[in-house]
């Protein structure tokens, strides 16, 4: 399966390609876990706020193939959507460095008090590349995440 892997601090992150429409490069600071852009209600969501990693820069976006329209909707704290919306949803994401193949037998379970809700309930699993540890991210779990964060602190509002 293709990946793309950006650094997030210490923590290397396996993105899923099959969940990604495109990357776009992206100039923002990252300073509210989630940003509706006005004219168009794309829904931009940070994925260093997300991880508690503080505000940074962000160089790319991706921008995902699919997302159910009641998450857009909740994201954008709206009511349901009942038809199909243009709005996208972009993952603000640091540098993205490189995409891999991994195949599935390369990926390894996690320890059980990693999957627990308080600490990264939104990995699937990790592949080891020498001394490193790659984090695959479950990319529906993640913007599950995001937005019941979201919902906490109010869409748009900083984390």
């Amino acid at each position: 399966m293709r990946f793309f892997v950006c650094a997030l601090g210490e923590i290397t992150l396996a993105l899923p390609a099959d969940s990604v429409a495109r990357i776009i490069p992206v100039s923002r600071n990252g300073s509210a876990l989630v940003e509706i852009e006005g004219g168009s209600g794309d829904a931009y969501l940070s994925l260093p706020l997300a991880l508690k990693k503080g505000e940074c820069q962000v160089h790319h976006g991706i921008v995902l193939k699919r997302c159910p329209g009641e998450l857009l909707a909740a994201l954008r704290r709206e009511p349901p959507i009942q038809q199909e919306s243009s709005a996208r949803v972009i993952l603000s994401t640091p540098k993205i460095e490189t995409d891999l193949d991994i195949p599935d037998g390369d990926i390894r379970s996690l320890p059980a008090f990693m999957g627990q809700p308080e600490m990264l309930p939104w990995l699937s699993g990790a592949v080891f590349s020498g001394a490193a540890m790659i984090l695959i991210v479950d990319m529906e779990l993640l913007l599950k995440k995001i937005s019941a964060m979201a919902q906490k602190a109010g869409a748009g509002s900083r984390e």
